[in-house]
């Protein structure tokens, strides 16, 4: 049997030891705080990390978790629902493309609402407070006539 995910994988194993900044020069840094999304050894997460690469913050987004335990898309288990995108609020909460659904997370990683819908990674936050993300209907629907 072919295992899809390992030969799919989008895993880039470091020969580092530890992780860290790997080069860290000021002049080209601008202080604070960075949010990003990165493999942990166990699966990709949300962080909040400093300038020198230590993780400030963590956000927990095991689907099963976060979707209460649903299971829309059975053929994919927890350990294989990446996060493909995420947006950080000013109030620390976060919206995160789970693979396969999206959730806004409060700081603590407690849901605030989540949408069971085949949408998958980018998000793209618009001034208003709204934002669009791509998703896959699955639904056929004929064209419409074309009017003259």
């Amino acid at each position: 049997m072919v295992d899809l995910f390992r030969a799919n994988a989008h895993v880039i194993h470091s020969s580092r030891k530890q992780g860290g900044v790997t080069i860290h020069n000021t002049a080209l840094t601008q202080p604070g705080l960075t949010f990003l999304t990165a493999y942990d050894g166990e699966r990709f997460r949300p962080f909040l990390i400093d300038i020198e690469g230590r993780v400030v913050h963590r956000w927990t987004t095991i689907y099963s978790v976060v979707f209460q335990g649903k299971k829309e898309f059975s053929l994919l288990w927890d350990s294989r629902r990446f996060v493909d995108g995420a947006h950080l609020y000013p109030d620390g909460s976060i919206l995160v493309n789970l693979h396969l659904g999206l959730a806004k997370l409060d700081r603590c990683s407690r849901p605030i609402w989540v949408l069971r819908k085949d949408t998958h990674h980018s998000i793209l936050p618009l001034p208003d407070g709204s934002f669009w993300t791509l998703s896959v209907d699955s639904e056929k629907k004929a064209p419409s006539p074309a009017h003259g």
